[in-house]
C-alpha cells in the first residue's frame, strides 16, 4: 500500500522520518491522488474484512492480492515481450503514471527484489492501471479482468402492458380489499358498541354461538368476546340442557 484510506496522505518511509527530524525539518505530509487511494481501500478493506468489494462481485481477498500481484508483473513486462495491443496499454499506463516505461528497469525481476523507490512506482502504475480499465480506456484480460470492470447496462423485458381484462381484474381486486376494509371498520364499530351495550353483546354472542354444539366451544367464543374487552355479565350463560347430552361442564 502507497497511502492511509482513512487519512488520504501518502505513507512515508521510516528513514525519510528520522531524516527530517534530524535536520530540524517538518516530516513529510503529502496527499494521496485518488486512484491510488481507490486501490489502497480495496487492500485495507479484503486485510480487514477478508474480502474485497469489486465492481462485478466481492472476492476472498486472497484472490485480490493475487491480482494485484500479478498486475504488479505485468506492468513490469518489456513491450517486447507483449503483443501490440497490450504494449500500447503498458505505455499508456507508464505515461499517465509519470514515470518512465517499467519505472526504469532494465532486467525484469520479481516484486520483492526490487528498492523501494521502484516499488513505489509499480504501485503506482498498478493503480493507474486499476483507474484506467475502470474508465474504459484500456481493456482487462485474462480470467480476473472482467472483475475489474463495472457490468455492462442489460435492458430486462418489462412485460406486456395489462389489457382490457387485467384492468377488470385489477379493478375487482381493488374494490373486494376496499369492501373488506370497510368491513373490518363496522365490525370494530360494532365491539366498541358492544362494550357499553350489554343487548348489543348479547345479540353478537349469539350470533357467534348460534352453531356450538359443546359447552367447550360456546366457552371459547365467551372467552372471545371478553378477550375483546366486553364484560363477562354482559354474556349469558347458555340456556337450561343445551348441552346436556355432551356432558362438558365448564
Amino acid at each position: 500500500m502507497l497511502s492511509c484510506p482513512t487519512h488520504g496522505r501518502r505513507l512515508e518511509t521510516e528513514q525519510a522520518f528520522w531524516l527530517a527530524e534530524a535536520l530540524g525539518e517538518p516530516a513529510l505530509d503529502r496527499a494521496a491522488p485518488e486512484h491510488i487511494l481507490v486501490m489502497d481501500r480495496l487492500t485495507f478493506q479484503g486485510l480487514t474484512s477478508g474480502t474485497v468489494s469489486l465492481p462485478r462481485r466481492s472476492v476472498h481477498v486472497g484472490v485480490w492480492l493475487r491480482l494485484l500481484r500479478t498486475l504488479l508483473d505485468e506492468v513490469s513486462l518489456s513491450t517486447s515481450q507483449v503483443r501490440r495491443h497490450s504494449a500500447a496499454a503498458l505505455d499508456q499506463i507508464w505515461v499517465t503514471a509519470g514515470w518512465p516505461p517499467r519505472a526504469g528497469i532494465t532486467v525484469w525481476r520479481p516484486y520483492e527484489k526490487f528498492d523501494t523507490v521502484r516499488q513505489e512506482a509499480l504501485l503506482e502504475a498498478a493503480a493507474t492501471a486499476l483507474d484506467l480499465i475502470r474508465t474504459g480506456k484500456i481493456a482487462a484480460r485474462g480470467s480476473l479482468g472482467p472483475l475489474l470492470t463495472v457490468q455492462p447496462y442489460q435492458p430486462v423485458y418489462e412485460g406486456d402492458r395489462p389489457g382490457a381484462v387485467e384492468r377488470a381484474r385489477t379493478a375487482e381486486r381493488q374494490a373486494m380489499h376496499q369492501s373488506w376494509a370497510e368491513a373490518q371498520q363496522e365490525v370494530e364499530k360494532w365491539f366498541d358498541a358492544a362494550r357499553i351495550d350489554d343487548a348489543i353483546a348479547r345479540q353478537i354472542f349469539g350470533i357467534l354461538t348460534c352453531f356450538s354444539r359443546t359447552r367447550e366451544a360456546y366457552d371459547r367464543e365467551r372467552d372471545f368476546m371478553i378477550g375483546q374487552g366486553i364484560p363477562a355479565s354482559f354474556l349469558p350463560d347458555p340456556e337450561p340442557g343445551r348441552f346436556a347430552s355432551s356432558g362438558g361442564v365448564r
